[in-house]
């Protein structure tokens, strides 16, 4: 059992990385998302977008306050700011947590954003 305060956030850190990325291995080797991402060339964009969902997820099964989170995987760096699209993540996330385990949903319109990506590199080589 960790004492000082570096290990308890130590102890914290590791348990909420390994339900994370245990969740994320899992996803990336199950889903049919997972199968077309890696068909269709978007599959680092869908890993990466996965493991922010599952982190967030992770950081309230572990408790913490005052979630830290990458707003530009999430919700696209270029946008601007959909708050209400935020909040409703986050509240999802929220649910999803309370029952104490981790699961990604993958908005259609961002894998329309990621496919299409790609074709446009398609098309510059």
């Amino acid at each position: 059992m960790p004492h000082t305060p570096t290990e308890q956030a130590d102890a914290w850190v590791e348990k909420a990385t390994a339900l994370a990325d245990a969740y994320v291995r899992k996803f990336m080797k199950t889903s049919q998302t997972a199968v077309r991402a890696r068909e269709g060339g978007y599959e680092a964009a869908l890993k990466e977008y996965v493991r922010a969902v599952s982190w967030v997820q992770a950081q309230m099964i572990g408790g913490r306050q005052g979630i830290a989170y990458d707003s530009g995987v999430l919700f696209g760096g270029d946008l601007p700011r959909d708050r209400e699209a935020e909040e409703a993540f986050f509240a999802k996330a929220r649910e999803q947590a309370a029952k104490g385990s981790i699961r990604a949903h993958v908005p259609a319109a961002m894998v329309r954003q990621w496919a299409e990506e790609v074709q446009g590199q398609g098309r510059k080589l």
